[in-house]
């Protein structure tokens, strides 16, 4: 792969593309997009919450973080501050074994790389982080539905219909939801408690 030429298209779109590959070639003295090509997704943080990056202290790329007032703060390799999402990116280099890129910064590398034609390893690659990413934001932004156990049910939402507020719209049709344990649809009702009633009748007197 000709990583000079995607650079040199990279530039003709815009420089959002190539203030990351810019950032990475100077972490690394290397082309940026052949340091991207090389990276290998490993996690993803909030960035509200650096201690989960406790695990990966003393092996973070040093660029990656900066301090003020007494306090660390993560920058995206790129070297903005204010990103929300993170995502620690393996890379073998003698002094550290992890840079962090921010979100944003990968779904920008995404759209730029479905312009080129030829190097659809790398866009496979790219396009494989994109999605551990969105799977990632919706664990953020959504909770479990209590059937089928995907992050489809948003947490900040005032859902009309009570049985939404734990079931997903795939779960839940008209005045009926999923049974958790045989996934067969039957009317929704509370419990003497109050309670939605997860368990049909028959699975949950078995």
């Amino acid at each position: 792969m000709n990583f000079e030429e995607v650079k040199s298209i990279a530039d003709i779109f815009s420089g959002t593309y190539s203030r990351l590959t810019d950032g990475l070639n100077h972490i690394t003295l290397k082309n940026g997009w052949q340091v991207l090509a090389d990276l290998e997704y490993s996690s993803f943080i909030v960035e509200s919450k650096p201690s989960e990056l406790l695990e990966f202290e003393g092996r973070i790329c040093p660029s990656n973080i900066y301090r003020q007032d007494g306090q660390e703060y993560f920058l995206c390799a790129c070297g903005k501050k204010h990103i929300t999402n993170l995502t620690i990116m393996a890379y073998e280099h003698q002094n550290f074994e992890y840079i962090l890129l921010g979100s944003e910064c990968i779904k920008t590398a995404v759209k730029f790389l479905e312009r080129i034609e030829g190097i659809e390893d790398f866009k496979e690659k790219v396009s494989q982080w994109l999605y551990y990413i969105k799977e990632e934001e919706k664990k953020i932004k959504n909770k479990k539905c209590v059937a089928c156990g995907k992050y489809k049910v948003k947490k900040d939402y005032k859902y009309k219909n009570e049985a939404r507020l734990k079931w997903c719209n795939d779960c839940c049709s008209g005045g009926q939801v999923r049974c958790i344990t045989c996934k067969e649809f039957r009317i929704f009702k509370n419990d003497w408690k109050g309670n939605p009633m997860l368990q049909c009748s028959r699975c949950y007197f078995a």
